[in-house]
């Protein structure tokens, strides 16, 4: 299940609901900087984002979305997220840094 967006203030945390990673030992993880007004915040003409090689289904408005096969010819756009193996925890604590 992908779901998106949520909002993270710079040094806060966020608790996306356990019971969707009860049992599964990985979450997928995308994060893209924004500024105050929600546009991307770029570097070196990039979106300043963290993601990976597994590609799922999202939109720039809210989503909850279950089936991943043929993003765009249902209207959403693939972007690769990370996996992030957990284990058997119910969670994971993940820490994006801006390199310079």
């Amino acid at each position: 299940m992908a779901r998106g967006w949520y909002r993270i203030e710079t040094g806060r945390c966020l608790s996306p609901l356990r019971s969707a990673l009860e049992g599964k030992g990985r979450l997928y993880s995308f994060v893209e900087a924004v500024d105050s007004a929600g546009f991307a915040v770029e570097r070196d003409g990039r979106p300043l984002a963290w993601g990976g090689d597994t590609m799922l289904c999202t939109r720039t408005t809210l989503f909850e979305i279950d089936d991943h096969a043929d993003c765009a010819g249902r209207g959403f756009e693939a972007t690769g997220f990370d996996t992030v193996e957990t284990g058997s925890a119910l969670g994971a604590t993940l820490t994006f840094e801006a390199l310079e």
